[in-house]
């Protein structure tokens, strides 16, 4: 959108002093609000405007104005005129891939305490329907009193909504954190959310995602088929409780996952109090069967001397899914390769 005739000062209360970033669907601007005098952050519509970049745009506003809590940003206005825009409110902090990247690998009592607050913030938003399918640690803000701000619902939606405003052939998020439901093109749910907090919140005791790759197509690969490494392989001090907790939100399947963010947050907390009792939390959850660098970890932790050979049957149904898999990502890879002219992973698609 092009904004160089829109006035110093716009609908008569806000005015633009500095480009301060942009995500899958709008530009963002630092902007002050004379009516309520405040910082604010504005956001237009990235790139051509047209009939269905509007709908998708004003619906981030009319989604957002059902929520009102102290973890998830607030809307405070939109409109159509004299172009489209957005304001949101102004958070004074860093975004938690910032803060993570400052400190490093979290302490263990840190990181859980960020999830528990994003996971809460998650379930209200669950709650009303919502759902965010962009959750990631740049859309989330640390605030200068250490607590967590969700923004960005630019990719948001209802989850009763059957409508699609998503254009043929659009991959909707950022590869890295999308669960495999969502790469093989199946419709997002709450476990899809579920599955982007686990990563996150691997990423927060780890140091970085569970899968790594070159480009966002080989991510993607690895996402549907390798599992997701032992995050105690990578930092010695995460126990055999929050090693529970971080696979079960990261199942493959998205119905071994938690059922809801209550739910993850309910195990959060039974670990922190085992942990403030000074013990090492165990905390009992249903995890699928864990393979790691070679090795086979089962429910019950143990390993075994020698992994088991997968049966010919199995292999060969792998074969076959991944030939079909393969026309796919071979039909999305001129997109998203476009999409992600640099290599960040961080970046959503759309």
């Amino acid at each position: 959108m092009n904004l160089k005739n829109l006035p110093p000062t716009f609908a008569e209360r806000y005015t633009l002093q500095e480009r301060v970033g942009a995500g899958g669907m709008g530009e963002l601007y630092l902007a002050r609000d004379k009516t309520l005098n405040k910082s604010v952050v504005v956001k237009f519509i990235l790139g051509d405007e047209d009939e269905l970049s509007r709908r998708r745009f004003f619906r981030e506003a009319k989604i957002q104005m059902r929520l009102s809590h102290e973890g998830i940003a607030d809307l405070i206005d939109f409109a159509k005129e004299p172009v489209p825009y957005i304001v949101f409110e102004y958070v004074q902090g860093v975004t938690l891939w910032q803060y993570a990247s400052q400190s490093g690998v979290l302490a263990t009592d840190e990181a859980v305490d960020k999830m528990i607050q994003i996971c809460k913030s998650m379930a209200y938003a669950h709650r009303y329907g919502i759902l965010h399918r962009d959750l990631k640690t740049e859309n989330v803000m640390i605030k200068e009193d250490g607590q967590t701000k969700i923004i960005d619902f630019g990719l948001a939606r209802r989850s009763d909504m059957t409508s699609t405003l998503t254009k043929t052939g659009v991959i909707l998020g950022t590869p890295a954190y999308m669960a495999p439901e969502l790469v093989k093109g199946e419709k997002a749910n709450k476990q899809a959310d579920v599955y982007a907090a686990g990563v996150i919140f691997y990423e927060l005791i780890t140091g970085q995602q569970p899968f790594v790759a070159d480009t966002p197509i080989a991510v993607m690969m690895k996402c549907l088929q390798k599992e997701v490494p032992d995050p105690r392989q990578l930092n010695s001090h995460i126990d055999d409780g929050l090693t529970q907790i971080v696979l079960r939100a990261l199942a493959k399947e998205a119905t071994d996952r938690y059922i809801s963010f209550d739910e993850m947050v309910n195990d959060l907390e039974r670990w922190r109090k085992g942990e403030q009792k000074g013990g090492r939390a165990t905390v009992e959850v249903k995890v699928p069967e864990v393979k790691s660098a070679g090795l086979t970890t089962t429910k019950n932790n143990k390993v075994p001397q020698q992994p088991e050979d997968k049966p010919e049957e199995e292999k060969k149904t792998t074969f076959t899914k991944i030939a079909l898999l393969l026309a796919f990502f071979v039909a999305l890879a001129w997109y998203v390769t476009k999409s992600f002219a640099e290599p960040s992973w961080h970046k959503a698609v759309a």
